[in-house]
């Protein structure tokens, strides 16, 4: 079965990206973007081809000047239909004030490193 929904993934981290990258191709088609400016950039250019993201999936941890939180509320601001679509969150900071302020942010879920391949896969496909 050939994969249909499209998953944009932030993450600075290239071993993380990658590890995501494998555990989801099979199953999503999978952007992948290392900062807050290349994933507004791959943004630009699916709205372009009329492709549509069906999901992302951001690290909260992004490089200055971004954060997860920070990019969502910039990606929802300049196309408000995205807000309906899922946002789901990766963190190393597994505080209970820290995963609030995910889900404050309209994030759907918030996932914690280090990460299960399958709890990633249920997660995604739960959301779409």
């Amino acid at each position: 079965m050939k994969p249909c929904k499209t998953v944009l993934i932030v993450e600075d981290d290239m071993a993380t990206s990658q590890i995501l990258n494998i555990w989801l191709r099979g199953h999503f088609v999978i952007l992948l973007a290392c900062d807050g400016e290349d994933a507004l950039m791959i943004i630009e250019e699916e709205m372009k081809t009329g492709r549509q993201i069906d999901l992302f999936f951001f690290d909260i941890s992004l490089p200055y000047p971004w954060s997860g939180i920070l990019l969502k509320k910039a990606i929802t601001e300049k196309w408000p239909d995205f807000d309906s679509r899922p946002f789901l969150a990766e963190t190393a900071f597994a505080m209970p004030q820290d995963r609030e302020e995910i889900m404050k942010a309209g994030f759907s879920e918030c996932l914690t490193k280090p990460l299960d391949r399958e709890r990633v896969v249920e997660t995604i496909t739960k959301y779409l």
